[in-house]
């Protein structure tokens, strides 16, 4: 690992990598037979895997109000990016992956596996049977599924084996939680209403001192599995406790591993919805 110029997104894997205990990594290594480097090589388990890191930023001013967007465009451009940087023969028979981080790209809707799968497989749609001579639908026949403008089909894109997205996690102290959900209850039933904003702020607040680490920050990854990749992302890297992997299994979308600490924050936040 030498110094080198980074981006933003490339400086935070790196955080990542080390905090998840991923050592053995090399930045813009040189690869026999290709001309272009890729943005990183991890060493994992006996085996080595590529990657390329983009950021996706706000293009122009963002537009409030009611209006059409697109919410794959900036994450089809990182997969073309990438594709192009993968075209060589050298990486031929070499697991690559694209990780992605979003900077401030209002319109992609990065958290949301749906809409990354999206981006790789077609847009998000749905079909059904009609009946032409009735001319109307099918009943029950409904069926979603991605649709047109993939980006990874079975003969097309095959070596980024996932769309890795990497994000930033607010880790909650779950004795703060706990405590300030009791406490809200309590003025709940005290002023018999439901709490104004401003009031349960005030009784946040009041907890700060109380917690100084009530909150933290970590940086976690989401794996999104290319199901026609030559060769697929190992299933046990990227499985951090904060981590999720997603699949297609059986032509649906599922949820193939979450870490256990991101389990435990999305239960504390369903069971203490009104706690920032």
């Amino acid at each position: 690992m030498s110094n080198h110029p980074q981006t933003e997104s490339e400086k935070i894997f790196e955080q990542y990598l080390n905090e998840n205990d991923y050592s053995n990594w090399e930045f813009e290594p040189p690869i026999s037979g290709c001309s272009k480097r890729p943005d990183y090589l991890l060493r994992w388990a006996s085996g080595e895997y590529l990657l390329e890191v983009k950021e996706l930023h706000q293009k122009g001013e963002f537009q409030t109000g009611a209006r059409n967007y697109d919410p794959y465009s900036g994450m089809r451009n990182e997969i073309d990016e990438a594709r192009k940087k993968f075209k060589e023969n050298g990486f031929k028979n070499r697991p690559c992956s694209l990780v992605i981080f979003n900077l401030g790209d209002m319109d992609a809707m990065t958290g949301h596996p749906q809409v990354v799968f999206g981006a790789m497989l077609g847009d998000l749609g749905f079909s059904m049977k009609i009946d032409i001579s009735m001319g109307e639908a099918v009943p029950d026949s409904e069926k979603n599924g991605f649709q047109g403008r993939a980006k990874m089909q079975p003969k097309r894109n095959t070596r980024i084996n996932a769309v890795i997205v990497l994000q930033q996690m607010a880790v909650y102290d779950p004795c703060y939680m706990r405590d300030v959900n009791r406490k809200l209850l309590e003025a709940e039933e005290i002023k018999k209403r439901p709490l104004e904003p401003v009031e349960a702020l005030e009784i946040q607040h009041a907890f700060i001192n109380k917690f100084e680490r009530r909150k933290s920050f970590v940086f976690h990854l989401v794996t999104h599995e290319n199901p026609h990749a030559l060769f697929p992302l190992p299933e046990g890297l990227f499985c951090g406790t904060y981590d999720e992997r997603w699949g297609i299994v059986d032509g649906i979308l599922k949820l193939k591993f979450r870490g256990d600490g991101r389990q435990e924050q999305l239960s504390l936040r369903e069971k203490y919805p009104t706690i920032y």
